[in-house]
């Protein structure tokens, strides 16, 4: 994995071997250094929504899951980890359609690759893959209106 500094990559080394250990809360504020010091590496984004994952914190974890794929829409990671979410919150429908079904494959060179904009095979652009929330004050989950069940 390239990191855009080596201060990056020191300071995610370091959160991967907390975690190994389970100090969480130390690799938590390793990631959150990541986050501070590079916010445009989006695996410092993504490993800090994995940590918030793995501690049950959903609502923290769809954050960083969001910022990741505003980023970079088709990141496999992210994109599996939304639907990990849906589904442990018991929305089965949706945690199946998280995951686009050309998520992983790569456009052709001179198809718009990596800008997350290609069209599909019927020429439509991808939507917003984020839709929905965790209201803090009821602790349900919530969606964007742009998102027809």
């Amino acid at each position: 994995m390239q990191t855009p500094s080596d201060t990056a990559a020191l300071l995610i080394m370091r959160a991967k071997a907390a975690m190994d250990a389970q100090q969480m809360d130390v690799a938590l504020k390793l990631l959150d250094a990541v986050v501070k010091l590079r916010p445009d590496y989006v695996e410092g984004w993504n490993r800090r929504a994995t940590l918030y994952y793995l501690k049950n914190d959903y609502a923290h974890s769809l954050e960083d899951i969001e910022q990741v794929l505003v980023r970079e829409p088709r990141h496999f990671g992210a994109l599996a980890g939304l639907g990990m979410i849906m589904q442990g919150l018991g929305d089965e429908r949706r945690a199946a359609r998280r995951l686009p079904q050309g998520a992983c494959r790569q456009p052709a060179p001179g198809k718009g690759a990596g800008t997350g904009q290609e069209p599909d095979r019927k020429g439509r652009r991808p939507r917003h893959l984020i839709d929905l929330s965790i209201d803090p004050i009821a602790g349900e989950l919530t969606t964007i209106a742009d998102d027809p069940l």
